[in-house]
């Protein structure tokens, strides 16, 4: 069943609860280490890029490259909540509303075009969108741009594969030119570029205070400075593998885990 469909088969009602759903921030993974006091980590980074482009007033996308597992999606969800918060605590607000477009892979640009659809019907809160064929994207463009108007957004899109996908969305973030930020993540950064990323920052392996932290966090009692050393120099300090393998030590011991975990 599409989501057409199942928009259609619900109360009008609960149609626009849906849609909040599908485009809310995920949690955060317990335990990832954060600190924007720190102008070197990449949630920094990445926070002022999006204020910059915002208090410019200009529209903005931003670019979030680096391999499968090294915080991206981490990076993103981190300022979303920041923006969040600070929206809730503060009278003026950076921005109106915040969202999150989520990809994958094999997503056909017709999937992409109803998520264009999804974030236009969503901030119009017109409740209907315009009739067209499936994959139409011009006329989605068209009615996202329309939506947009008058609404300064934080948008993020994870996990980007293919520039063609996205053009749509770049194209009507770049009519509005009100402060409006779109935030790109993908491995590849050419895509990135391809994309019109304005500024990119470039996503690597943990530092090793952080990675031990985090490992520190995972493990609980079973944390062990010295073999955790040896297993970031046996494997690198990518996040997402330094949190697996911390799971795994705290179940299981570091005897069982050490020799399995080569080459992750």
């Amino acid at each position: 069943m599409t989501l057409k469909q199942v928009l259609d088969v619900v109360d009008p009602s609960e149609r626009g609860k849906r849609r909040k759903r599908m485009l809310v921030v995920p949690a955060l993974q317990e335990g990832m280490i954060l600190d924007f006091g720190d102008n070197e980590r990449s949630e920094t980074k990445l926070w002022k890029e999006i204020k910059s482009a915002c208090e410019n007033g200009l529209v903005g996308i931003v670019g979030v490259g680096g391999m499968c597992g090294v915080g991206k999606t981490t990076a993103c969800i981190a300022v979303a909540e920041k923006v969040q918060k600070e929206s809730d605590e503060l009278e003026s607000k950076l921005f109106e509303m915040v969202l999150w477009v989520q990809l994958r892979r094999n997503m056909s640009l017709e999937d992409v075009v109803d998520k264009m659809l999804e974030v236009g019907e969503y901030v119009s809160e017109a409740g209907v969108r315009p009739h067209m064929e499936r994959g139409d994207v011009k006329r989605a463009r068209a009615y996202l741009e329309k939506s947009l108007e008058g609404h300064r957004l934080l948008v993020f899109i994870d996990d980007v594969w293919n520039s063609e996908n996205v053009e749509g969305f770049v194209r009507a973030f770049g009519s509005a030119q009100n402060g409006s930020v779109l935030v790109m993540s993908s491995r590849n950064k050419n895509v990135l570029h391809l994309s019109r990323s304005k500024s990119l920052i470039s996503l690597d392996e943990l530092l090793e205070e952080d990675a031990l932290e985090l490992m520190r966090r995972k493990t609980g009692d079973k944390f062990d400075e010295e073999m955790a050393k040896k297993v970031f120099k046996e494997n690198g300090r990518v996040a997402m593998a330094v949190g697996i393998i911390g799971g795994l030590v705290a179940i299981t011991g570091w005897d069982y885990t050490e020799g399995r975990c080569e080459g992750w």
